[in-house]
């Protein structure tokens, strides 16, 4: 680990801890009392991003460092008299350097072991005094006193100064407008507190840097460095609860400058902390994964590249995606246990393409069951929810869930998972026009807004800055021909010196659903395109069923795992099946290519006429067939027609010299595409009797390509499914269609019982039959000799 990320992961810990000891500070004045009940507990996220830069640099994302720590904290109100009690119980930690986890309480190793392990563990116990005095204790005294016995003096006191925090004797009036200034704040001097608001349940409090007030604090060692630290910025918004003093949201932006080890270093922190009393369930704002995400762009200095057509042509191949119909209809669902995290991973298979959008999915309700059937007992908190592209641009939801506490939780016990969820779909977008100019431009829709604001001293260049919710919002559209313009999803300061993802975390405080983005336009242009997203304001209750997904993948009896197709077509193949038009090419390349419509060349009797070559037949096969050592790694055999190639029986020599080779294509009649429905037992329509399916026994030797190139298992969306081969584990890397069957034969799916597994359920078989007289088509083609 980065001396950097040792830095920034102690003053994350110090920040982290201090909230802990400040939260029932800020609420014991008078007018705003905290006056909890003895045993009154609460839960809170805690969400601390920290990015470095060195220096003043700003030129590219490979001067930024980010670390973030992500807790779930629970207060205890242990006594109230005489002096008040909060018992502080770290549920769960985690820290990330970028997208690199680097310590969590989910998982064993890392920092948290030995007395570090136990100290944090134990908790901590924070005694308020009536005079607001306050002290800070860890629960296992034996580990705080060798923890800092290894650390140097300094670093010791100071270190627990950072983890009591000063206590903050003040009265914070209930008045529109009282100001309050304080000093040690979450280890911040001096702030000035104003009352913003006030309702029936909640007051509101803006945070500032007071105008009068230091700007430094006292100096952390660090590795035998000074680390001096200058608040050169603040700001923050916070919701109490009325009545009880309770902290229900709080949001914390500010900028230092750390002078140490050598070097000067700004550092940009976003804390926010809200009372979460369900971690386990909720929506994609609501996960870890969302703060990451959100507060990972500050981290980003030069931003993400927005993919703007330039052409007509490339808008019509990105249609705009379309709302996707039931999607949870019959979704396939199955759980597996990521070893690396200890994760629980939900899947839900929908079936639907990359063009589908998915509305907003909510877990309501989680219940894990053992083999018996019996309900566990797992902590977790929701880690992320959102779309994960399964083979052939297929769209999953995977919902992944962290176990808390620090024991081990055992999730090998999971048999099992109910989950309820609450689906909203998404609605047609709308379509329109921001304008590019010299002044600044807007369109507004309620509460959703985009504005173009023109880059001053740099024509062509503007920011729009965008304004939404989470279920409501701008974003460019896709459909648009943007020629002459470019664009980036960034993250800057504008408006008040705070970014996109600022503002975002600071009005969740008073809406929890608020939502800011910036993107930087430039080029030649004068309007920009947008798409207008709803989700509708009616929504559904689904209980969904996960099952084991290694059972899934062994178990035959049981539906596979997920939905896989033969290729991205959206349809079957029902090209015309003519073979009027045929014809042996590229005689003058010396080599010969028949291109076939699909199927053709498999169902009818393709032979060559030629001398053999050092003692090897020549041969037609499908350019797929060819030796591996030959074949191109540009080339997939999907689409409505196959070419084939005359070649050597070893597939090694396809270009031939001074020969002449004549070609018959023999076919039992007129061919045509013919579906019947699939013979499955109605209760597994995933199995397939193979002989019972094409009218006849089968060559377990049959190349894979080439027979399901003949005949396609077709699922209720009419798109051909990929078998499955009998030897499928979870573990296996996933494998291209266009690859594995280039590498398999029907002996690698068939059963001893005839019958095929197919990665879906399959309603119908489509094979080629012949009607009519028999149809033969010949050629005669010289290859000349090599040129003296």
């Amino acid at each position: 680990m980065s001396t950097r990320t040792i830095v920034l992961s102690v003053l994350s810990v110090a920040v982290l801890i201090g909230v802990g000891t400040t939260i029932v500070e800020l609420s014991a004045p008078d007018e705003i009392r905290f006056s909890p009940a003895v045993g009154e507990q609460r839960d809170y996220r805690i969400d601390v991003s920290a990015v470095m830069r060195e220096d003043d640099s700003q030129s590219s994302s490979s001067d930024t460092q980010a670390v973030t720590m992500q807790s779930i904290m629970r207060y205890r109100v242990d006594s109230a008299r005489p002096s008040l009690t909060v018992h502080l119980d770290p549920r769960f930690i985690r820290a990330r350097e970028g997208r690199q986890t680097f310590f969590s309480s989910a998982r064993s190793g890392g920092l948290f072991r030995g007395p570090v392990r136990d100290l944090i563990t134990g908790g901590f116990d924070l005694t308020m005094e009536p005079d607001g005095e306050t002290r800070l204790t860890a629960t296992n005294r034996a580990a705080w006193n060798l923890i800092t016995k290894q650390l140097t003096g300094a670093l010791g006191r100071q270190l627990e100064q950072h983890m009591l925090a000063p206590s903050v004797p003040l009265s914070l009036p209930a008045r529109e407008g009282a100001q309050v200034t304080l000093d040690g704040f979450q280890g911040m001097p001096g702030l000035r507190l104003t009352v913003a608001d006030i309702d029936e349940d909640s007051v509101f409090v803006d945070i500032t840097r007071a105008e009068d007030g230091s700007t430094r604090v006292a100096p952390l060692r660090i590795m035998g460095h000074n680390l001096f630290i200058q608040f050169t910025n603040v700001s923050g918004r916070m919701r109490l609860e009325r009545d009880s003093g309770w902290i229900q949201s709080l949001t914390l932006i500010s900028d230092q400058r750390i002078d140490g080890f050598g070097t000067a270093l700004n550092v940009h922190t976003q804390l926010a902390m809200n009372a979460d009393d369900d971690p386990t369930t909720g929506a994609w704002a609501d996960s870890l994964e969302w703060f990451t995400w959100t507060s990972g762009l500050a981290g980003v200095s030069d931003g993400y590249s927005l993919f703007l057509p330039q052409t007509d042509g490339e808008a019509t191949d990105l249609p705009l995606i379309e709302p996707a119909e039931a999607p949870l209809a019959d979704a396939g669902t199955t759980f597996r246990i990521d070893g690396k995290d200890n994760a629980l991973a939900l899947t839900i298979d929908h079936g639907i393409n990359g063009d589908g959008k998915l509305g907003q999915l909510t877990l309501q309700e989680l219940t894990l069951r053992d083999a018996d059937g019996q309900a566990l007992t797992i902590p977790l908190v929701l880690e992320s929810i959102g779309i994960d592209y399964g083979d052939d641009d297929r769209q999953n939801t995977v919902i992944r869930l962290l176990p808390l506490g620090w024991a081990d939780p055992g999730l090998e016990r999971i048999a099992s998972v109910d989950a309820t969820v609450i689906y909203r779909p998404a609605e047609e977008p709308a379509h329109t026009q921001l304008s590019l100019a010299d002044e600044p431009t807007e369109i507004r829709d309620g509460s959703v807004s985009a504005r173009a604001v023109p880059v001053d001293g740099q024509p062509g260049h503007w920011r729009i800055l965008f304004a939404g919710k989470d279920n409501r919002y701008y974003t460019y559209d896709r459909t648009r021909n943007y020629a002459g313009l470019s664009g980036r999803l960034i993250d800057q300061a504008v408006d008040g010196g705070l970014s996109a993802s600022d503002r975002t975390l600071m009005q969740r405080v008073d809406d929890p659903d608020r939502w800011f983005q910036q993107y930087a336009v430039e080029g030649d242009g004068d309007t920009f395109g947008l798409a207008l997203f709803t989700e509708s304001t009616e929504s559904s209750r689904h209980i969904l069923h996960f099952t084991s997904r290694a059972l899934r993948f062994s178990n035959r009896d049981m539906p596979p795992p997920e939905t896989r197709y033969l290729d991205r077509s959206t349809t079957p193949g029902k090209a015309p099946l003519n073979l009027d038009d045929l014809a042996v090419r590229d005689a003058d390349r010396n080599q010969l290519r028949l291109t076939l419509p699909r199927g053709i060349g498999s169902a009818c009797e393709l032979t060559a006429s030629a001398p053999p070559l050092e003692g090897h037949e020549l041969v037609w096969q499908p350019a797929f067939q060819r030796h591996p050592d030959f074949i191109s790694e540009t080339w997939t055999p999907d689409g409505e027609t196959t070419d084939w190639l005359l070649m050597t029986d070893d597939g090694v020599r396809v270009f031939f010299y001074g020969i002449e080779v004549d070609t018959r294509l023999s076919c039992p009649g007129q061919p045509a595409w013919h579906t019947e429905p699939a013979p499955t037992p109605p209760d597994r329509p995933w199995l397939v009797d193979i002989a019972a399916a094409v009218g006849d026994d089968v060559d377990p030797e049959t190349p894979a390509a080439l027979f399901f190139r003949g005949t396609r298992f077709l699922d209720a969306s009419g798109r051909p499914l990929r078998p499955m081969p009998l030897d499928a584990s979870p573990d296996a890397p996933s494998t291209p269609w266009s690859r594995e069957q280039m590498q398999t034969t029907l002996a690698d799916y068939l059963a001893d019982d005839g019958t095929i597994r197919f990665w879906g359920k399959v309603t119908a078989v489509e094979t080629i039959t012949f009607s009519g007289e028999p149809i033969e088509r010949t050629w005669h083609n010289r290859l000349e000799g090599l040129q003296e």
